[in-house]
């Protein structure tokens, strides 16, 4: 089975799946016959407004996320938060 390579490269880099001659891409749909069809990604953040009394711990327990994720994702470096700030939960 010949496939079509993304970039013409013969990089792999960014294919999630490849079936049947079709090679997907976050976005994209590559095929053997170069057809490009745009995909919906689901995101891999979701926001969330912290509300008073919220603490990193029960915001990741109730995601199912680990604090230290959580931390990542927002770049925070102590478990400093405030009610009223926007946080992104990854997914």
């Amino acid at each position: 089975m010949s496939s079509a390579k993304p970039g013409g490269n013969g990089s792999k880099d960014g294919v999630v799946a490849k079936t049947a001659g079709v090679a997907i891409l976050c976005g994209v749909a590559w095929s053997v016959y170069k057809t490009v069809k745009p995909l919906l990604c689901k995101p891999k953040y979701t926001t969330y407004h912290i509300e008073r009394g919220d603490t990193l711990y029960s915001i990741a327990h109730r995601n199912g996320v680990s604090v230290h994720n959580l931390k990542v994702a927002n770049g925070y470096d102590d478990d400093d938060i405030y009610a009223g700030d926007v946080m992104s939960i990854p997914k």
